[in-house]
């Protein structure tokens, strides 16, 4: 009886001094779980609606692995329609900007719906560089001053391209080119 009793304490201690050994980390999979990676994997977890201001509709952006879905809410109609379709818009802006897009990777918008709420207002900026046009300024001018002006090369930017697209519609319409206030977004 001793024998086996010695026996099982044995054993009990061998487990107690084996089961207290610590496993070894294993940081690459504990990585698949960063915030940094999760953020490939889960895009869109909630929606943030954006009122427009006559009846009771709203817009809202939600991101999946296809792209970012831009829909509309008429919650009198108890109805759901997508602004757009993605891979018509990134026809229309590759073609308006000669920059190539696809459905999956649309620029980010900051809409603005016209005043009768059947249009979005947006911008895109391209990747042509035109150069910027300044306000001159009525300054004492020299002989020195008017060669440093001629020799000067001209501030280059992106352009940008101010578009409208009405609901349902089958094109975008260029608005302008030009410099705006930064009302559009």
């Amino acid at each position: 009886m001793k024998n086996i009793l010695l026996l099982f304490l044995s054993l009990f201690a061998t487990i107690a001094i084996t089961a207290q050994e610590t496993p070894e980390p294993n940081y690459r999979a504990a990585a698949k779980y960063s915030p940094k990676n999760l953020a490939k994997m889960v895009h869109s977890t909630n929606v943030s609606p954006h009122w427009l201001k006559k009846g009771n509709r709203f817009w809202y952006s939600y991101k999946t692995s296809e792209g970012s879905n831009y829909y509309l809410v008429d919650a009198d109609r108890k109805s759901k329609q997508l602004l757009f379709d993605n891979v018509k818009m990134a026809k229309w802006l590759t073609e308006i900007t000669k920059d190539p897009y696809d459905a999956k990777h649309l620029p980010r918008f900051r809409f603005k719906f016209n005043k009768a709420e059947n249009a979005i207002r947006f911008r895109v900026k391209s990747t042509e560089e035109v150069a910027v046009v300044e306000d001159k300024k009525e300054e004492k001018k020299d002989s020195t001053s008017s060669k440093k002006a001629k020799k000067k090369k001209p501030k280059m930017e992106k352009k940008t391209y101010y578009l409208e697209y009405k609901l349902g519609g089958n094109g975008l319409t260029i608005i302008n080119t030009k410099k705006e206030e930064k009302s559009l977004g």
